[in-house]
């Protein structure tokens, strides 16, 4: 039978299972515990059933326990570390002492002789409850122990693992495979709500037996523990998942798993972004207040390691991309100079090393910048990722391509199958590499003049190759990188062909150059240059109308350099705009003089194209001019050719140099491409006649026919001509014949100096243009 003691509230407070073969025992047992117990169920089955935790103290007399010794010894071992109470009920006469005794410990925990009354054994009864109790106490703490041990343990353990952390996802791993080996539980997983209307959760990790659990379940924190994890910010602990399946996805399923508690720790990072980490346990309130405690530190602990690993992970990106933009090309996705340098200093030592050639390869493509303005800057980067595609597809991969800035590429040659120079030094092993190289150059060449489609256009690009060749033009990346760039633009000046090897005496002209522009530079800022004028005749009355003002260099041993020697130099470096400054200025005052000498001249000034183009010039040029003469006193010459150069530019700066008064004449005019429907809209007011169709009047059918077609022209548009490089009197005759107004040469005279021309001036008296 079982015996229960109920509480005021309907719930039972003990129980008291008794298995007695004596009926006047089992009398005696009901008459005794009447008033506190009461007979709630029979136990005919006399204990043969399994369910151990339906009483908390067995009672039994010597017949029954007997029959019951094995069972009752498992029972109380499937209850370890609690204690299951049994109680041996014994007659005086019944059983021996030595019997007793052997029981006692092992199957009963106390013996009870009867007759007894029911004080004692009611006293007896409560003993044993209570040490039920103590025992299930101990078992209790000893759990909440364990738990606490194996939490800090877990927590070691996962303080360890986000310490050494580099990268997220295989951290999140880390972490629930250690929560689920150190703490025994069933699941763990982690995962980050995404900002979609249906509140999902995307798990970033899991582990342990029961992962099965998650496999094709949606997971979302529209209710339920999840969501209130979530939204408080605060842990949530389902005690019992059975008992509150509303609180858990699919608590069906969990059962399956074995899923009987859970506990939900939020993890909230910053910029927003919320996760979880949830925990499942089989057994039923597991997480009680230290492991919880414990496991809401490892979460805090985990969103700051998740905080500082998301920095660090956003510095290496940064990083990165810093590295990136610092040694790669954004446009054509090549190495830059900084990259292809550092290559290029690991190449050489290894070439050193290896005993092997090598080469450098410095590509500048020819006219890019009318690409870009022509076709706009969009068809010039088009240009640039296509020349970049088609230098890695021509090169082998031990080579190296890249960018180095502008229109310019750089190639690194490095394969040993190119040629060796320590085995042997031969002169036919040199020129067989030599002769690799330069075949390589041309391919690049040919390819690059391949059509590129822009848009309705299709483009073909030049380009000019300078080389370098590892030993003989240097022995580290620097030496062969500049002697590539110095070879490169001997080709580009046409001195060799597109294609030009470094050698001895490209440096030595780089070096007199260099020379040169110091020198130059120092006779500008020391006013060491002059001025000679040649002047210009009317044709029919040989009168002086105008002089054109022509710079020359005078040197220390009394020569004088002409500007071909060096005003190439200066517009290429720049010092032109200085130059031009002084000459402008120079050849002001000086028709300043002669105008006040009372002679009415025009003078000609040539302007270069950077002068052209630079920053203020209309208001420059102006201030230059206007202490000394009006500038409609002035008349800059301009090549055809340098009006093909940035014509938005150019024509905006002649219409506003015309505006303040300056005239403006073509110079060379036939040499150049420049369109004619252009022309006509320029303010121009002269057009001077090349002195090669001048001269070549005098000798060729041709000659005299282009002449006349220019002079025609000229007069349809309005323009008075002026021919340049008369040197006889046939051409002259010639011109003059054909309606050209005026004219300049060696004919009627040389350029002359400053005084020279007054004296010229002062003997014949000038009319105005």
């Amino acid at each position: 039978m079982l015996l229960e003691r109920v509480e005021s509230s309907g719930e039972p407070q003990a129980r008291i299972a008794c298995a007695l073969d004596s009926p006047g025992n089992a009398k005696l047992l009901r008459r005794l515990l009447t008033g506190r117990y009461q007979l709630t169920e029979a136990f005919d089955d006399r204990l043969h059933g399994d369910d151990h935790s339906r009483f908390d103290i067995v009672l039994v007399d010597p017949l029954s326990l007997e029959c019951l010794r094995d069972r009752l010894s498992r029972y109380r071992e499937r209850c370890s570390p609690v204690v299951l109470p049994v109680l041996l009920l014994v007659t005086g006469s019944q059983t021996p002492a030595s019997w007793i005794r052997q029981e006692l410990g092992h199957t009963v925990d106390d013996v009870l002789r009867i007759p007894t009354t029911e004080i004692e054994l009611t006293a007896r009864v409560e003993n044993m409850l209570r040490l039920r109790s103590l025992s299930l106490l101990q078992a209790a703490t000893g759990r909440e122990r364990d738990n606490v041990v194996r939490a800090l343990r877990t927590l070691n353990t996962c303080d360890e693992i986000l310490v050494r952390a580099r990268e997220e996802e295989g951290l999140l791993a880390r972490i629930c495979q250690a929560i689920v080996a150190t703490e025994g539980y069933r699941l763990a997983w982690i995962g980050f709500a995404l900002d979609d209307p249906d509140r999902q959760l995307a798990i970033q990790a899991s582990a342990g037996p029961a992962r099965g659990y998650l496999e094709g379940l949606p997971v979302h924190w529209r209710g339920g523990v999840l969501a209130s994890a979530l939204q408080s910010r605060q842990t949530q602990v389902v005690t019992d998942i059975a008992e509150n399946p509303e609180r858990m996805l699919s608590s069906a399923r969990a059962r399956e798993f074995n899923l009987r508690s859970a506990i939900a720790l939020p993890l909230p990072l910053h910029g927003g972004t919320l996760g979880c980490l949830v925990i499942y346990s089989e057994h039923v309130g597991h997480f009680d207040r230290e492991p919880r405690q414990l496991l809401e530190r490892l979460a805090r602990n985990l969103c700051f390691g998740l905080r500082a690993l998301r920095v660090y992970q956003e510095s290496q990106r940064q990083a990165a991309e810093i590295r990136t933009l610092a040694y790669a090309d954004s446009l054509t996705e090549l190495p830059n100079r900084l990259s292809f340098l550092n290559h290029l200093r690991d190449l050489v030592r290894r070439w050193q090393e290896a005993g092997i050639a090598g080469a450098v390869l410095f590509i500048d493509l020819d006219s890019f910048k009318v690409v870009n303005d022509a076709l706009g800057h969009q068809a010039g980067d088009q240009v640039l990722r296509g020349v970049g595609q088609r230098l890695r597809r021509l090169v082998r991969g031990s080579d190296v391509v890249a960018r180095h800035g502008g229109d310019e590429f750089v190639v690194a040659l490095s394969d040993v199958s190119r040629g060796r120079v320590r085995d042997s030094d031969s002169v036919d092993t040199k020129q067989a590499f030599q002769i690799k190289v330069q075949r390589i150059a041309e391919r690049i060449l040919q390819h690059l003049r391949e059509p590129i489609r822009l848009g309705e256009h299709e483009h073909r690009q030049g380009a000019s190759i300078g080389i370098s060749l590892f030993p003989d033009h240097g022995d580290d990346a620097d030496t062969l990188l500049e002697r590539a760039d110095t070879a490169m633009y001997e080709a580009k000046n046409g001195a060799c062909g597109h294609i030009c090897q470094f050698h001895g005496e490209i440096l030595e002209r780089r070096q007199q150059r260099l020379t040169l522009e110091g020198r130059l530079y120092q006779a500008i800022k020391s006013d060491q240059l002059t001025l000679h004028y040649q002047p210009v005749f009317r044709l029919d009355t040989l009168e002086i109308t105008g002089v054109e003002a022509l710079v020359r260099w005078p040197q220390p041993d009394g020569s004088l350099l002409s500007p071909a020697a060096f005003l190439p130099l200066a517009e290429e470096t720049g010092i032109i705009v200085p130059l031009g400054e002084w000459v402008v200025a120079t050849a002001a005052r000086q028709l300043s003089a002669w105008r006040a000498a009372g002679h009415s001249l025009q003078m000609m000034v040539n302007l270069s194209v950077r002068q052209l183009h630079a920053a203020n010039v209309t208001s420059g040029l102006a201030d230059l001019v206007r202490p000394h003469a009006e500038p409609s006193a002035i008349e800059f010459e301009v090549t055809e050719s340098a009006l093909m150069l940035d014509p938005p530019t150019t024509e905006a700066n002649l219409a506003a140099l015309h505006a303040r008064g300056f005239r403006f004449a073509i110079d060379d005019f036939g040499t150049g491409y420049s369109s004619l429907s252009r022309i006509k809209d320029l303010p121009f007011q002269t057009l001077k006649i090349d002195r090669s169709f001048v001269s070549g009047s005098e000798h060729s059918g041709k000659g005299e026919a282009v002449t006349r077609s220019i002079i025609q022209l000229a007069r349809n548009l309005s323009l008075r001509t002026v021919g340049e490089g008369i040197e006889t009197e046939q051409q002259c005759h010639f011109l003059r014949e054909w309606g050209c107004e005026y004219g300049q040469g060696y004919w009627f005279s040389r350029p002359l100096p400053a005084d020279e021309m007054a004296r010229l001036l002062a003997a014949k008296v000038g009319g105005s243009v």
